[in-house]
């Protein structure tokens, strides 16, 4: 622990007690963007359901599929599957 600085607001508060090397793991492991594959795969769904890929785009704020991260991949994923089943129901 002596060569991890940590980072405390206030002396008795623990719950701010954060090591700044914590933070960069975390941020590593959120920044995890779409395979190749996946961007592939999404593109097939997006088309089928009837989207647009620009309008994806512009709502997570990148500026392309392939920087979508893994969670907006599956947001994505799950709104196409349920668009394309429910226009086959009909």
């Amino acid at each position: 622990f002596s060569s991890r600085r940590r980072h405390t607001r206030f002396k008795c508060d623990w719950s701010s007690d954060v090591c700044s090397s914590d933070l960069q793991q975390q941020k590593q492991t959120d920044d995890d963007i779409i395979t190749k594959e996946q961007k592939e795969e999404l593109e097939i769904l997006i088309e089928k359901a009837g989207g647009d890929k620009i309008t994806i785009c512009n709502h997570f704020k990148v500026e392309a599929l392939t920087q979508l991260k893994l969670s907006q991949y599956q947001a994505v994923k799950v709104k196409c599957e349920k668009t394309i089943s429910n226009t086959n129901a009909n």
